[in-house]
């Protein structure tokens, strides 16, 4: 058989019949694609895998964190917003773009509030980003709950980029109620928002106070409002969760020679098996014949 006319310059990751170039030399793979995840939670560099074809990026944002309360006196309560989940994007990329590495960076929580006398908002979540291929934005940060209101909820994380690329769910509003006299009421904070869940209510029966509930790390979900059950403490909210990235990549198999069939042109490296070899004709065969 004679060997086969393999293209000149590849790039890594070329495809020629079920030979792929990995960089080097052309590799059989008989085996065809396997799919492999890579996750980070810090920021790091990505460095593809051999055999790498495509990859598809997703990232996801920081949380923003949760309001905090403060309450007005024995016969209220008062809970702050929870905070915004981060945004999520989507993108394909093909192996030559990212040969050389691409830098990660994982968006953090916002921080929770904390009553300083406003109505203010908790911190806003951090960007993710896979190089300037997938990026995605992070939630606000929910509204504190005190004298004059707040409570309000943090808003998602904005549309970021990538071929795909949507806005986080908004976190729910925190309880403003004033009670003619003191009673029996569970009460609960705002709730973060979430895409992936990791978002939970605080609560707190009559008489006490909790603080909100940090969003769980890597689930970029909004941290939770912190609450007063009727009585006049002053309670933060939660963190929000970190962000997260994680690639999926589309990569051949190596294999044995005589799974492809041909061979590679003379000069250039492959990867040999027992029994096969070429002759001064040009021609490969088995054995000594």
């Amino acid at each position: 058989m004679n060997a086969l006319p393999f293209p000149t310059n590849p790039l890594v990751g070329a495809r020629y019949q079920n030979w792929v170039w990995n960089g080097s030399r052309w590799v059989c793979s008989p085996g065809g694609m396997i799919v492999m995840t890579q996750t980070f939670r810090a920021n790091a560099v990505y460095t593809p895998s051999p055999g790498l074809v495509t990859a598809i990026a997703y990232t996801l944002g920081g949380g923003g964190g949760g309001g905090a309360a403060q309450g007005a006196d024995d016969t209220g309560v008062w809970a702050g917003g929870g905070g915004g989940c981060g945004s999520y994007s989507r993108k394909t990329i093909p192996a030559a773009l990212v040969l050389g590495g691409v830098a990660v960076t994982i968006g953090d929580g916002g921080l929770g509030g904390v009553w300083s006398g406003t109505s203010a908002a908790a911190g806003t979540g951090g960007i993710t980003s896979f190089g300037a291929f997938c990026i995605s934005n992070g939630g606000a940060g929910g509204v504190s709950a005190g004298n004059g209101g707040g409570g309000q909820p943090g808003n998602g994380g904005a549309p970021g980029v990538g071929d795909l690329a949507w806005r986080g769910p908004s976190g729910t509003a925190g309880i403003i109620q004033v009670f003619a006299t003191a009673i029996e009421y569970e009460a609960t904070g705002g709730i973060g928002g979430a895409l992936f869940g990791g978002a939970i209510a605080a609560s707190a029966g009559t008489g006490f106070e909790a603080a909100g509930i940090s969003g769980d790390s890597g689930s970029g979900a909004g941290g939770g409002g912190g609450v007063i059950n009727q009585n006049g403490a002053i309670t933060s909210g939660g963190t929000g969760g970190s962000g997260m990235c994680w690639v999926d990549e589309y990569c051949w198999l190596a294999g044995a020679d005589g799974d492809c069939g041909g061979g590679q042109p003379r000069g250039q490296a492959r990867v040999s098996w027992p029994g096969w070899r070429p002759h001064d004709d040009g021609y490969d065969r088995f054995g000594d014949s």
